[in-house]
């Protein structure tokens, strides 16, 4: 991250010739990629050089363009407050079942979170929309990731606890 910034604050010499003379000319180096980019470009594994240009070509935010090319997913919005979807019972047997209830479950063995996703699943279904891992979403977040997956694979991604609810 310093080299990024370091990087912004120095100048590139460039030799031009102008056929007799070589003359040294002071060029500005690109600013600095924010650190949003940075970031959203480590989250889906792009390069964030080239993300940045992108977003400069297109004129859109970097979480934008990222939604429009499928690279991540745009955040649902939050159910009407008091409102719980009709199928929350499921997903607290199926989070009983997998974590013991552990919305926030982190164990080392690569699932996360209450429902146990992993890496590739959660980025898959757009669960960077909402955290870097499964276990630092709200239990609502998870459910909306775990909709998409159940839509899209039914119960098989919990092959024993999807079989007990």
């Amino acid at each position: 991250m310093a080299t990024v910034a370091l990087a912004g604050l120095m100048l590139a010499m460039q030799v031009i010739s102008d056929g007799t003379n070589v003359v040294d000319v002071d060029v500005p180096v690109a600013p600095p990629i924010p650190e949003e980019t940075v970031v959203l470009a480590d989250q889906v594994g792009v390069d964030p050089v080239q993300l940045q240009g992108a977003v400069g070509s297109v004129r859109a935010s970097p979480r934008a363009y990222l939604e429009h090319e499928g690279l991540i997913a745009r955040p649902e919005p939050p159910p009407p407050s008091g409102a719980a979807p009709t199928s929350y019972g499921l997903w607290d047997r199926l989070a009983a079942c997998e974590s013991n209830g552990r919305w926030n479950a982190a164990t080392g063995n690569g699932y996360y979170g209450g429902l146990q996703f992993d890496m590739p699943t959660w980025r898959s279904y757009g669960g960077l929309a909402y955290a870097p891992t499964a276990n630092l979403a709200t239990k609502s977040q998870q459910i909306a990731v775990a909709e998409r997956l159940r839509a899209a694979r039914g119960l098989q991604p919990w092959p024993v606890c999807g079989r007990r609810v």
